[in-house]
């Protein structure tokens, strides 16, 4: 079913190629009438990353290195932006306007540490950070810009959409026609739903935060994807630029302009 569903957004080939270069729970492969709420988030996942690796030629080029060694990619996380502290139009503030789509495909937030985490595949379904920006805790002229770039935002769901969503939520699945419906409607909320700022509106923001200027061009779309290695794996020196360690977990990130692409490795941390 995820081939399917991903090719309804991407064509059939560029679905194949990309489902055939990631790691995925057999259980998603499966043919049916109906597509589960772990198919369609991780059919959502497929699309956003294919956004991901159209943006951060960096991403692209290892993913295209790590396909042609006949190897697979396993999707990690995902990371987005969202706004508080100030109206945001027609949206919720925060994580709420992520959050209306996430549970309804099964996320649910974990309490220790905010992370979104699939209920039925938490160890294959990439996994959300939401990250939550507060524009009132800067400068007066700050926040009054963050106000009128985002006070533009329109909803991006139509009605059907919600419709097929309080359906999922309920059933845990849809019939395909809907699923096919729904995914095109939740790849089109993962962007900017607001007014492209004026220039004077992106320098008072760039002036103060980095994060905000993010948020006035890109919006919700990914500012970031993780993909898990295997501790003793190498990679191209080119795709580092950056190295620091969390815990048990080193991770190594590139940054390119308007986004990021990490390789997270799993196991002990290297030392130093």
């Amino acid at each position: 079913m995820l081939p399917a569903l991903v090719a309804t957004q991407l064509g059939r080939a560029r679905a194949d190629a990309l489902v055939d270069g990631l790691i995925v729970h057999p259980t998603l492969l499966q043919p049916g009438d109906d597509a589960s709420r772990a198919v369609i988030a991780h059919a959502l996942a497929v699309v956003l990353f294919d956004d991901l690796l159209g943006r951060v030629p960096t991403a692209a080029a290892y993913a295209k290195a790590r396909r042609a060694d006949g190897e697979r990619l396993h999707l990690d996380h995902a990371a987005v932006r969202t706004v508080v502290g100030v109206t945001c139009g027609e949206l919720a503030q925060g994580q709420a306007g992520v959050a209306r789509i996430l549970r309804p495909l099964g996320y649910a937030a974990d309490e220790t540490d905010g992370t979104w985490r699939h209920l039925d595949l938490p160890d294959d379904i990439p996994h959300y950070l939401v990250g939550e920006f507060h524009a009132d805790r800067l400068s007066e002229p700050f926040t009054a810009a963050a106000g009128r770039v985002v006070g533009s935002s329109r909803d991006p769901l139509t009605g059907l959409a919600q419709v097929h969503l309080d359906r999922l939520a309920a059933d845990g699945h849809l019939p395909r026609n809907a699923a096919e419906s729904l995914l095109g409607e939740l790849v089109a909320a993962f962007a900017r739903h607001h007014a492209p700022p004026t220039l004077a509106d992106y320098e008072i923001l760039l002036a103060e935060s980095d994060e905000m200027a993010w948020i006035a061009t890109e919006g919700t779309t990914w500012h970031h994807a993780a993909v898990r290695a295997d501790v003793d794996e190498t990679h191209p020196p080119a795709l580092v630029e950056r190295s620091f360690k969390v815990g048990e977990r080193a991770t190594e990130t590139r940054m390119v302009p308007g986004s990021s692409f990490e390789l997270v490795r799993r196991g002990p941390a290297s030392a130093g």
